[in-house]
């Protein structure tokens, strides 16, 4: 009986720290290689990412962020309003917005970019909770990612529980270089 008493702590103390640390942080940021040379090719990378549990989207939906002014406005739909824009070099760097709808997520995992064939793919994971105390959330996710001309696929890794994780494709999306 202790043991389970133990374990049922130990949990509960887990998911209240994953919870706090993401609804705490206010963004992720970490350096990357130079965005893709014509001659060159870098690895492709995350080079800065802000994730949070509440926006005013409640469907899921992707987006390419290739400007100041829909920067602005994708940063105004979420719970970080309030706080400063990131500055974006546009010139260098693209944002991908994800917006995930209405869920009971309770934290973000890690994410990946990685050249598949001719498209890069965004991975990200996030985890959910059942049961009445869970949270009902919005969460959302942006990835700075080098400018490149290439078509971006987006994937979710969503883990909910005992059983294999999903792997869902949530779209594709194209830099407006390529429309030229």
């Amino acid at each position: 009986m202790l043991g389970k008493l133990r374990a049922s702590v130990f949990a509960s103390a887990t998911l209240g720290l994953s919870f706090a640390l993401t609804c705490s942080s206010a963004s992720k940021s970490h350096d990357g290689p130079p965005p893709f040379a014509d001659s060159t090719e870098s690895a492709p990378s995350i080079l800065r990412e802000w994730t949070g549990l509440h926006s005013a989207v409640a469907e899921r939906q992707c987006e390419l962020i290739e400007d100041g002014t829909a920067w602005r406005d994708a940063w105004m739909r979420t719970d970080r309003a309030s706080s400063e824009l990131p500055p974006v070099d546009f010139a260098r760097e693209h944002i991908v917005a994800v917006f995930h709808g209405t869920d009971r997520v309770h934290s973000f995992g890690g994410s990946t970019l990685q050249r598949e064939g001719e498209s890069l793919v965004l991975q990200y994971s996030l985890f959910t909770t059942s049961g009445v105390l869970s949270p009902i959330t919005q969460p959302f996710g942006f990835f700075s990612v080098s400018r490149a001309d290439t078509p971006i696929r987006v994937r979710r890794h969503h883990s909910h529980g005992p059983g294999p994780p999903e792997l869902e494709e949530l779209g594709t999306l194209f830099p407006s270089a390529l429309d030229e």
